[in-house]
């Protein structure tokens, strides 16, 4: 499991994993999020060239999505967070989980 801390808008990894072409909810990641992200909807971002793909976050917890990891390319990870009513609006910056790789069995 991926390991991401959260704190504020920096992202920081206590855990990362290989990531493998065409691997579908099999590599999951977890945050660990400062109190700032309390109270706020949180979305996580996965972006893997022009795939980029938004999944709310009702746990900590979330599958990678299989539509960023369909082929070669980099990771990248960004956090949103929307308070109620939408009048306040956190953001991280975006991070990198590695480079998704073709098996060596293919």
């Amino acid at each position: 499991m991926i390991k991401l801390n959260i704190n504020h808008t920096k992202i920081s990894a206590s855990h990362l994993e290989t990531l493998v072409v065409g691997n579908v909810n099999s590599i999951f990641v977890e945050f660990s999020f400062s109190h700032e992200w309390e109270v706020v909807e949180k979305v996580a971002i996965f972006s893997n060239g022009t795939s980029r793909v938004s999944v709310s976050l009702n746990d900590d917890i979330c599958a990678v999505p299989w539509e960023v990891l369909s082929y070669k390319g980099e990771l990248i990870v960004s956090l949103r967070g929307v308070g109620e009513g939408g009048n306040f609006v956190l953001c991280t910056e975006n991070a990198s989980l590695g480079r998704v790789e073709k098996s060596l069995a293919d």
